[in-house]
C-alpha cells in the first residue's frame, strides 16, 4: 500500500515524471524514514533567548540528536531548507545544496550535491559539513552513509503549516538564529489570519487543483497535501478531498459529474489551451468560464517561509472579487 507522496519538492521540473518517482519511492516501505505527527512543540523555541550548546534536539522522525556547536558549514538536501536556511540569514554558511534548489538566487552558485532521492555522498562528504539538513520521505541508507563519514544529520519536514512553523523554529535554535525563526513564523501567521479575516462568512467555491492531465494521467491534491489546506484556507473546497492519498489520480467522469467551480493548474501541468482541448475538462463549466487559474508550482508545493506566498495566490485566484 503506497504511503503518502512527497511531491512538494518535485513538481517544478517535470510533475508526472516525479509523481512516478514517489511512487516507487514510497512503496519502499522500511527503507525510507516516515515523520512524526506534525502538531507539536510549536511555539515553544519562538522566545528569542540565545542557544546554550551542546543540547539535544529530537528531529522530525524521532531521531535524539546532540547539537554540540552552532553549524557553520551546513548541506541542504531539499529546496524546502534551502529556503529556511536563507530566510534565517544562514546563506553564507551553505557549502552545498541540491540540484533543484533555485530560491534564492544566491543559492544557484552554490556547489550541487545531487538531487533529491540520491544526493552524492562523496561530494558531500569532500565539502566536509558540520551539519546536513536533510528531509522526512529520504531513505535510512543515505542517513547512515552521512553520519559513518562523522557528519552529523537532522531531519526536517511538514506537511501542514503547522509543520513548517515547526521546522523554521527548530532550525532556528539549532543555528543560534530563534529571535529571526520567531519573526518569520510570526508574520506567516499574521498573514494567514489576514487571509482568513478576509475571507470571513464568505461562501466556499468548488475547486480542483490539475497536477497532470490528459496523457499524463489525471493527477491531483488530495488529504494531506499542502494544496488542499491551502484551497480550505482560502476560502474553498477541494472536491478531491474524498481521495485517500495526498497524491492521486481522479476519475474524468468524476470531476465532471462535481462540477468545479474553480479550477487551480499547476505551472508545470501544461498550457490552458491544451486543457481547453482535452476530453472531460473542456466540458467544464470551470473551463468554458475562463476559470481556470495557473499557479507558481513552488509557492504551493514546498514547505517553507513561501507557503504563505501560495496562499495568498490560491486565495487571489478562487476569490478575485475579494483579493484584487
Amino acid at each position: 500500500m503506497l504511503r503518502k507522496i512527497n511531491l512538494r519538492y518535485i513538481i517544478p521540473i517535470l510533475a508526472i515524471t516525479f509523481i512516478m518517482f514517489s511512487i516507487v519511492a514510497c512503496s519502499s516501505g522500511d527503507a525510507n524514514i516516515s515523520k512524526k505527527d506534525d502538531n507539536v512543540r510549536i511555539g515553544e523555541e519562538a522566545n528569542g533567548q540565545k542557544v546554550s550548546y551542546p543540547f539535544e534536539y529530537t528531529d522530525v522522525v524521532d531521531r535524539k540528536v546532540t547539537i554540540e556547536k552552532k553549524p557553520e558549514r551546513i548541506v541542504s538536501l531539499s529546496p524546502s531548507n534551502t529556503e529556511i536556511l536563507c530566510a534565517l540569514g544562514l546563506g553564507d554558511k551553505l557549502v552545498g545544496v541540491t540540484d533543484y534548489c533555485d530560491y534564492p538566487a544566491e543559492v544557484l552558485s552554490k556547489e550541487k550535491v545531487g538531487d533529491y532521492s540520491q544526493p552524492n555522498i562523496e561530494k558531500i562528504v569532500a565539502l566536509q559539513p558540520d551539519m546536513v539538513f536533510a528531509n522526512n520521505g529520504m531513505q535510512h541508507e543515505i542517513i547512515y552513509k552521512l553520519e559513518e563519514a562523522n557528519i552529523q544529520v537532522v531531519v526536517f519536514g511538514g506537511d501542514t503549516f503547522e509543520g513548517v512553523y515547526r521546522s523554521i523554529l527548530d532550525a532556528g535554535k539549532i543555528t543560534n538564529t530563534q529571535k529571526t525563526a520567531s519573526e518569520i513564523v510570526n508574520n506567516m501567521k499574521n498573514r494567514v489570519d489576514e487571509v482568513q479575516k478576509k475571507l470571513k462568512g464568505v461562501e466556499k467555491k468548488s475547486c480542483y487543483f490539475i497536477v497532470t492531465f490528459g496523457d499524463s494521467g489525471n493527477w491531483t491534491a488530495g488529504p494531506g497535501s499542502f494544496i488542499d489546506e491551502m484551497i480550505n484556507k482560502a476560502g474553498g473546497e477541494n472536491i478531491a478531498g474524498d481521495t485517500e492519498s495526498a497524491w492521486a489520480e481522479y476519475s474524468i467522469e468524476k470531476l465532471v459529474e462535481k462540477k468545479p467551480q474553480v479550477i487551480l493548474m499547476s505551472k508545470a501541468a501544461g498550457d490552458v489551451e491544451e486543457l481547453k482541448n482535452t476530453s472531460g475538462y473542456k466540458e467544464l463549466i470551470a473551463v468554458k468560464e475562463g476559470n481556470v487559474k495557473l499557479l507558481d508550482d513552488n509557492l504551493v508545493s514546498r514547505p517553507g517561509p513561501r507557503l504563505v506566498d501560495g496562499l495568498e495566490e490560491i486565495a487571489k485566484a478562487i476569490h478575485p472579487e475579494i483579493f484584487k
